[in-house]
């Protein structure tokens, strides 16, 4: 085996530790399984690899020289923290420039999860528990 091949074990490893977005807390947050497979599966078509094997080689990193991001195991969780994380935004995106991020990234969500109501109210919840949210303008 050439030394340059790539492997789907080294494949999934940097997958892994790769760090997709920090939520509100600081936080990095990593790519989710079902994202990581589909990366997989289009990089090597014949590939079996299963969420298992995912958890097994993410268990087997050596953690003493790796800091792992965090990572949920619901779309609809991670796609939750990524709208907080797009709130408090320094740029201060509009609400709609937050819908359409978080539809792009987030096709397969349903659309109550990523609505623009919803995305209003976790701004003013957000602002409840203290976090400092921008003003927005209108688009």
């Amino acid at each position: 085996m050439t030394p340059d091949k790539r492997t789907i074990k080294t494949f999934a490893h940097e997958l892994l530790v790769r760090v997709d977005f920090v939520d509100c807390y600081g936080r990095p947050i990593g790519l989710d399984y079902d994202t990581i497979l589909a990366s997989i599966r289009r990089e090597f078509p014949k590939s079996r690899t299963t969420k298992n094997a995912l958890r097994y080689i993410y268990n087997n990193l050596d953690r003493n020289s790796i800091r792992l991001p965090a990572r949920h195991r619901s779309r609809k969780i991670l796609a939750r923290e990524y709208i907080k994380a797009l709130i408090l935004h320094p740029d201060a995106l509009t609400f709609i420039r937050i819908y359409h991020r978080v539809r792009r990234k987030f096709r397969d969500t349903p659309p109550e999860v990523r609505s623009l109501r919803r995305i209003e109210g976790l701004a003013i919840s957000m602002e409840r528990q203290g976090f400092k949210v921008m003003a927005r303008a209108d688009d």
